[in-house]
């Protein structure tokens, strides 16, 4: 988006206002390709319909899905702020809260880190989040598998006295 003198173009900050709105009527469905769709089937429903027929309508969609993801990333309007603090945190979500050893998780969609109260307010951030940690736990675990396997390797040969087992 462009900037004026270092602040935010009226075509900025309508679209930011656009994203806001249709996160807030989508019930917290916030991945960006749900937005574009949204944005494009509401605000633009001949264009969305025009595009489909001309079998562009993907490459418009991630576009503007790539845009939003921008927005949401880069704009301070969604960056985590005192609306996001974790005294808004709803009491009866606390102790769960409180068990997790971070107060950020990696969101895929956004290639970053988010709140956990961010992730909160945005259920779609917060699947994403514990669905990206649940990949990493399968990969971490079949990696500590291997090793596991290397370990026994390693510590039955040390048993039965075969060379090589010491760096070359």
């Amino acid at each position: 988006m462009a900037r004026k003198n270092g602040t935010q173009s009226d075509q900025e900050r309508t679209f930011i206002e656009i994203i806001r709105i249709a996160m807030d009527k989508m019930n917290g469905k916030c991945q960006p390709t749900q937005i574009a769709d949204y944005l494009l089937r509401e605000n633009y429903p001949r264009s969305d319909l025009q595009t489909k027929m001309d079998g562009i309508n993907p490459y418009l969609r991630e576009g503007v899905a790539r845009a939003i993801k921008d927005v949401i990333r880069n704009s301070t309007q969604f960056q985590d702020d005192d609306q996001f603090a974790f005294s808004d945190i709803h009491p009866n979500l606390m102790p769960i809260v409180q068990e997790l050893h971070s107060n950020r998780y990696y969101v895929e969609e956004l290639k970053d880190y988010v709140s956990v109260a961010k992730l909160i307010a945005y259920p779609a951030y917060l699947d994403s989040a514990r669905k990206y940690m649940r990949k990493k736990a399968v990969e971490t675990g079949k990696e500590a598998d291997v090793l596991d396997k290397l370990y026994n390797k390693v510590m039955r040969m040390a048993k039965t006295n075969q060379p090589s087992l010491e760096l070359v």
